[in-house]
Formats: C-alpha cells, structure tokens, sequence
C-alpha cells in the first residue's frame, strides 16, 4: 500500500512541478503566443503584409539600388544592372518584425506588468517597423549581390540556399544588435531567459 501512495505521491508532485514551471515561464508563453497570434494575422491578410512589409521594403531597396521599382504581373519587381529582383511575399520581412517584435515583449514583460508591456509596444509597434522595414532593406540587396556573384561561380539550384543563408546572415545579427541596444537603453544587465 505504502509504494501505491509514493508513486502516486511521485505522480502528483511531477504535475505541482509541470504547473509550476510553466506558471514561471509565462512571460516566455505569452511571447510565443505573441508570435503565432502575429505569424497567423499575416497568413490571413497577406495584402495588408504586402502593403505594410512589402512594398516599402520594396521602395527602400530601389532607392539603395538606385534602380526603380515596378509592378508587374502582381509582383514589384526592381530591374537593376545585377539583375532584375522579383519581391514574392517572403521577402517582405514580416517574420523578421514578428521574432523582433515578440523579443521585444518578452523583455519587456520581463520589467513591466502585462498591462503596461502591452501599452508599451503599442508605441513600439512603428520603430520597431522603421527598424525592420531598413534590415529588410539590406537584405533584398545583400541577396541580389550574393545571387548575382553565386551565378557566375554556382549552378543556379544553390540559389535559394544562397537566398536563405544571406537571411540569416542579415536577421540573427540584427536580432542581436536590438536586443544589445534595447538593453543598454532600459539598463538590463540580465540575459533574455530567467
């Protein structure tokens, strides 16, 4: 009878410890939850990602590229001497905004009650926008670059794996550099898990 109740007495305190862990990791949940609520507005409303990500990523990349931006097809397409750029949907930078702007909460959350995190990235929601619109920017370019060098020396099926390592050359260094200026400006010595 006694080992009944000790592995019943084991099974109970493991489920006090699953709660407890993930009452303390709520502010790390509600920063995901903020993620997926984002990633599926997007999925839902890709023309009002296209009008908000997309096209000025678009304009910014011309105006670095000095080339204009046209639409053709449904697709802004910037015609330049490297090549001509066809901006799909994937390249509009939103998932970048997404894991900046739910980094962002989560540490904020950290600091602030749920209430004045959520007020506070209200106000957040355009520079981080501007932020991402600029990375977004440097990353359509940097990729024409990369595409434009990689056609003269790979076979063209490397091309998309060129595409994506440029992505994340541009977006893991820009997610550091925010979270290393956002913590000099709100003076946070801790690292981003508790």
């Amino acid at each position: 009878m006694r080992s009944e109740n000790s592995s019943f007495d084991n099974f109970l305190w493991r489920v006090i410890c699953i709660i407890r862990n993930l009452y303390r990791s709520r502010k790390i949940l509600s920063a995901v939850s903020l993620f997926f609520i984002l990633n599926t507005i997007g999925k839902i409303y890709p023309d009002l990602v296209n009008s908000l990500f997309l096209v000025p990523s678009g304009i910014l990349s011309s105006v670095y590229l000095m080339s204009p931006m046209t639409e053709e097809g449904g697709f802004n397409i910037i015609h330049t001497s490297f090549g001509t750029v066809r901006l799909i949907d994937s390249c509009s930078g939103f998932s970048f905004f997404i894991i900046s702007f739910s980094m962002i909460f989560y540490l904020r959350l950290k600091k602030l009650s749920f209430l004045e995190t959520v007020l506070s990235q209200i106000l957040l929601a355009l520079p981080v926008w501007i932020v991402c619109i600029a990375v977004n920017s440097i990353r359509i370019v940097s990729a024409l670059y990369a595409s434009s060098f990689a056609g003269k020396h790979l076979n063209s099926s490397f091309h998309s794996v060129i595409h994506m390592s440029v992505g994340m050359m541009i977006f893991i260094p820009a997610l550091l550099l925010i979270y290393k200026i956002y913590g000099r400006i709100s003076n946070e010595k801790e690292y981003i898990l508790d």
